[in-house]
């Protein structure tokens, strides 16, 4: 199995090891390189692996690593910087990344903050639509709720990131997904519900819907946040939705 990109963090492997994996997938993948220890060693023993990296992300909280690089590193080295930040609050990780931009280079940026809303989710895609070439969002939940959207981002944002199956973060897109939704769609459709994992819609239309080019996911929503949640889907792209407990009548009542 082939994948178009690669990631190699610094939390998870040693300097040594990231030199030796960026060799062997260098031929057939483009390799991203995630600065996750704010260690200037590590920075230092991978200089001579840099220009072999497609991409050089390094979390704006890990400052003697973003500033060292950002003052050492070439102007090549430095188009492929991607600024990101994982900060819970949203407020406060946009403001970061903002911040990082200021009387600096300007860089791509990635934002991946906790989302407790659809209103939130709105903010944050809301903040990606100013500069949707150079700013990545990546929602996260504890419980994944997010899974969905982030499929729906497959193919509306150029960085994408996959579970290998032991990730912890569990909005992320698994392999599967990679395939199942592996074409352009410009519309979608659901099943809206809470709780909603336990639905099989999804693998029941999901033949029908892909022949229409509309793609069928699994959608929660809080009570509280229903209007929301359903004005924002349907400027996603939501065509088409499966209702079960407990809206029914809501959806009744908003779309009679």
């Amino acid at each position: 199995l082939i994948f178009d990109t690669v990631e190699l963090k610094s939390d998870i492997f040693s300097a040594r090891d990231i030199i030796r994996l960026a060799g062997d997938f260098r031929k057939r993948s483009k390799i991203i390189l995630s600065m996750r220890k704010d260690k200037l060693r590590d920075l230092e023993e991978l200089a001579d692996t840099l220009a072999d990296i497609d991409f050089i992300d390094i979390d704006v909280q890990l400052t003697k690593v973003l500033e060292s690089f950002i003052k050492e590193s070439t102007a090549i080295e430095r188009k492929k910087l991607i600024i990101s930040c994982h900060i819970d609050s949203l407020g406060e990780n946009i403001k970061a990344l903002e911040q990082s931009q200021k009387g600096k280079i300007k860089t791509l940026l990635k934002c991946s903050p906790i989302i407790k809303s659809f209103t939130e989710l709105k903010q944050l895609f809301s903040w990606r639509q100013i500069d949707p070439k150079n700013r990545f969002i990546f929602p996260r939940s504890p419980a994944g709720d997010w899974q969905w959207f982030r499929c729906l981002m497959l193919h509306k944002q150029n960085l994408n990131f996959v579970s290998d199956g032991f990730s912890d973060v569990l909005d992320q897109p698994s392999v599967l997904d990679t395939f199942l939704f592996d074409y352009d769609f410009t519309h979608f459709s659901a099943v809206i519900g809470n709780p909603i994992n336990h639905s099989y819609s999804p693998a029941y239309h999901f033949e029908y819907m892909k022949k229409r080019n509309c793609p069928y996911f699994r959608i929660k929503i809080e009570e509280r946040d229903f209007n929301n949640a359903m004005d924002f889907l349907e400027s996603l792209g939501l065509r088409a939705a499966s209702v079960t407990s407990p809206f029914k009548e809501s959806v009744y009542r908003k779309y009679q």
